[in-house]
């Protein structure tokens, strides 16, 4: 109050009025001694209180004056304090937060805004379910209970946030609970580091730890390392314990010395005793081993060292048996010293052979595992003994141009190989022609490329898939606008049309015929992964038993059972599009069925590892497995490897398309899924349909009304096609509403903005030129964002239905479609609205 005073209303005039108070407090005070103490010396006591003031004020002001200039000085050194901190807080690469009980953020410092990539005034209030990911909001909430349980800080780490721009990113996080001056709980605050990069480095470190094991461990050749100043091995692959009988924990107690011979333990310690002293010594060196059970063996060392002061301490070394090779010592010798380091060390196979007889001279060990010949037997093959007969043409020209002295010119060409077991692989193979044992000799360097042709086929397969996907999916969007407007005109048709009318029946033909050609498309779409536009949470028991019932009613002469798994998980698809999958799927094993047969319907849950997932392309994982296998008359490899082509049938022209398991392969593969068969010739064929599980639990189907659902609201009709336009605007004009239209996303917008209070709903086209129908929602959801949109295209590209109807929009209607369909979605929006979403 003093401070309040003199800093309010200046030093004297608070001087004054505090001498004022002053003396009143005195008056009192003496009044009150005059009643209890003064008595008879009551007329000397108003001289006595006005004097009291005159003797304590000035001390009192003084003392008053002091404590108020203090206060004064604390005030400005907190604000300064406060100054500083601030600044500290926004120039450090730290973030730093403040967030309330509930979880809105209060303050943050620049750092954060930086790293998050929003502003201030957007983070503050927003609450931390905003920008983590479920799995950290879950953690967050256990670690601030317990932080405001115990009161003690706490550091977290692996916090995953994800950034305005959708970027997800780890965080270190110290947190600690913000006290009021009441010491009650306000808050929590925290600094907040981005590990993000670090994280990375230590994955890729882990990564590349990973592959250096399955290396070692899966090496064609023993591996091992050893410490000098224990004389101890370190750690040995599987190879190097086949090699010599021993376990991996039987040489933690051996010694080098133990496993060489005598001979060969000698030369062991002459070479380490030159490299203490200080001598370079060959890296490549032969002992003879000798194993657990006694039998002796030679092997070369590929080795390399760890020094500390000058002096080995540690080797690393790669051992091959070269048993065989010792015992073909005699056509090697010429080549070993030349080619040793390179030939046994390499991944690639080499050889020598004679032109143009194609002898071999020489083999390396990588090309007798690839051949599966030991080395005495491949030395006495020739060429010709490991070529398919069918590429021995393309060989023997290079053996032939030696002796009509023509330039060989090294370079890669490739060839089917066979093995010992008579399969073929194919391998690419460069040659050139050297000098071995004083005659012209052929010699070449060749790998198993049959892994990357398949691969590389695979590749040419998905890009034309792709291709063909893309002209599919091109043509039936066309083809379904043009479809709309017919079924537009014939629905209006229709409802102004007595059932007695001639030319009824031919409409319900025409209508009939749209919804042909509207499947058809559908097929196409679902070759070309347009979209899936309805997803609900579904048992796939369901799904099954449906299509089965639809197809067990048009055939008979099938016979089908099925095994259901009762706690099958539920996955997220469009029913529509899944139904279409499945039936194919029959009608497929059908036609395999010329005679009738039985039809095995079945469902299990399958948990794929990254090894089985990688396999198949899939995503490690929870999985519906659906499988529908027939006893038809199967199919050979060949056929297998071309059913899910577009327009591939092996049916006459007039009883397929080629289409059907073309569109089940791509809508299934839209759904993050995958089909995969199995199949024999007379044996039958099962197809299997694996589909993503999902947490959410399995909605039921919900039924159409029958009746028209009319309305009187506003819509605003969005389409660049002029017919669809027109024939649109008579539906709906039919259907009671008030409708207005623009053909462009632009004019959208602006009839929007001026007819905003008469629009209730907006019908959407999603493939415009110049603005697409994307970018207007958009905009129309940051002019109102409160506006309904329902969303309506022949196909989405890429996925971008599915990314506008996660931004908010309220519904899709896919081209074509009837009166009935229309008045239904309308509807449901336009109540939604009405009901608040509940």
């Amino acid at each position: 109050m003093i401070h309040y005073l003199v800093t309010k209303l200046g030093a004297f005039k608070g001087m004054v009025l505090i001498t004022g108070l002053v003396s009143f407090l005195s008056v009192s005070l003496y009044s009150l001694l005059s009643i209890f103490f003064l008595g008879p010396f009551e007329p000397h006591g108003l001289a006595i209180a006005a004097i009291i003031p005159l003797i304590i004020a000035p001390p009192i002001l003084y003392l008053i004056l002091k404590i108020s200039t203090q206060m004064a000085s604390a005030q400005k050194a907190l604000h300064e304090s406060e100054g500083r901190y601030r600044n500290i807080l926004e120039t450090i690469e730290e973030g730093y937060f403040e967030v309330d009980l509930n979880g809105n953020l209060t303050f943050v410092n620049e750092a954060v805004c930086r790293f998050s990539g929003y502003s201030r005034e957007q983070l503050l209030g927003m609450n931390n379910r905003e920008y983590v990911t479920r799995e950290t909001a879950r953690r967050m909430y256990r670690v601030f209970s317990e932080i405001y349980r115990t009161g003690k800080p706490s550091r977290m780490t692996h916090y995953e946030v994800i950034t305005k721009s959708g970027e997800h990113k780890v965080i270190e996080l110290s947190t600690s609970l913000m006290r009021d001056v009441a010491e009650n709980p306000i808050g929590f605050k925290g600094m907040t580091r981005d590990i993000t990069e670090r994280r990375h480095g230590e994955q890729a470190l882990r990564e590349s730890e990973e592959k250096y094991r399955q290396l070692v461990d899966h090496a064609p050749t023993g591996i091992y390392e050893i410490d000098f100043t224990t004389g101890q091995f370190i750690s040995v692959n599987d190879v190097m314990c086949e090699y010599t009988g021993y376990t991996k924990e039987e040489f933690k107690t051996l010694s080098p010395f133990e496993m060489l011979s005598e001979e060969s333990a000698e030369a062991f310690m002459k070479r380490l005793e030159k490299m203490l002293a200080g001598e370079t010594q060959p890296e490549n060196v032969e002992y003879k081993i000798r194993g657990k059970s006694g039998r002796e063996f030679w092997v070369l060392l590929n080795s390399s060292f760890t020094y500390e002061d000058g002096k080995p301490i540690r080797a690393t070394a790669v051992v091959h048996d070269i048993s065989e090779r010792k015992l073909a010592e005699e056509a090697l010798q010429q080549s070993e010293e030349r080619y040793r380091t390179l030939v046994e060390n390499t991944l690639d196979g080499y050889f020598i052979c004679r032109i143009p007889s194609g002898r071999f001279l020489f083999l390396n060990q990588r090309i007798c595992q690839l051949f599966g010949y030991t080395m005495t037997e491949g030395l006495n093959l020739a060429l010709w003994d490991v070529i398919d007969p069918d590429d021995h043409d393309k060989i023997r020209g290079r053996l032939d141009a030696k002796t009509e002295d023509k330039e060989i010119s090294a370079d890669r060409k490739t060839f089917t190989a066979v093995n010992k077991k008579g399969d073929n692989f194919r391998i690419e193979m460069s040659t050139s022609v050297v000098t071995f044992r004083g005659e012209q000799a052929l010699q070449g360097v060749l790998r198993d490329i049959t892994e990357h042709e398949a691969l590389q086929k695979q590749l040419q397969q998905a890009q034309r898939m792709e291709a063909i996907g893309t002209l599919a999916g091109g043509f039936a969007h066309d083809f379904n606008n043009l479809l709309m407007g017919i079924w537009g005109n014939i629905s209006l048709m229709h409802v102004n049309m007595n059932k007695k009318h001639p030319q009824y029946g031919r409409l319900k033909n025409i209508e009939s015929f749209i919804k042909s050609g509207a499947d058809l498309t559908r097929q196409l779409l679902g070759f070309a992964r347009g979209g899936k536009y309805q997803v609900e949470p579904t048992d796939p028991n369901v799904i099954m038993d449906k299509t089965a019932a639809m197809f067990g009613r048009t055939k008979k002469e099938i016979r089908i059972h099925t095994t259901y798994l009762e706690d099958i998980w539920t996955v997220e698809i469009d029913r529509s599009q899944i139904e279409q999958v499945f039936l194919n799927l029959y009608v497929n094993a059908w036609q395999a069925m010329p005679e009738g047969g039985d039809l095995h319907l079945s469902t299990e849950n399958v948990i794929m590892n990254e090894s089985y997932a990688d396999q198949l392309g899939l995503t490690p994982g929870r999985y519906a497995k659906m499988s529908v296998a027939d006893t038809g008359i199967g199919m050979d490899e060949e056929t297998q490897g071309k059913i899910f082509d577009p327009f591939f049938t092996t049916k006459e022209m007039e009883r397929g398309t080629g289409l059907g398991l073309a569109s089940a392969y791509g809508i299934v593969k839209n759904h993050n899924g995958l089909i995969t068969v199995q199949s024999e010739k007379g044996l039958g064929t099962t197809l299997d349909v694996y589909l993503p599980a999902s947490e959410k639990t399995a909605e039921k189907e919900k039924t159409v009304l029958g009746n028209f659902q009319r309305g009187s609201e506003g819509i605003l009709l969005v389409d660049d096609e002029e017919a669809i336009l027109e024939v649109g605007k008579e539906m709906m004009e039919y259907l009671g509403y008030h409708v207005l239209t623009a053909d462009s996303g632009r004019e959208a917008l602006e009839t929007y903005g001026k007819n905003r209070g008469r629009i209730d709903m907006v019908v959407l086209d999603m493939i415009m030129p110049d603005m697409s129908g994307g970018a207007a929602f958009e905009r129309l959801k940051e002019m109102d964002p409160a506006v309904k949109v329902l969303l309506c295209s022949g196909y989405s590209e890429d996925g971008q239905a599915k990314e506008i109807m996660s931004h908010g929009c309220n519904g899709f209607i896919q081209k074509p479609f009837n009166l009935m369909d229309l008045s239904q979605k309308v509807r449901d929006i336009l109540e939604e609205q009405r009901t608040g979403g509940l």
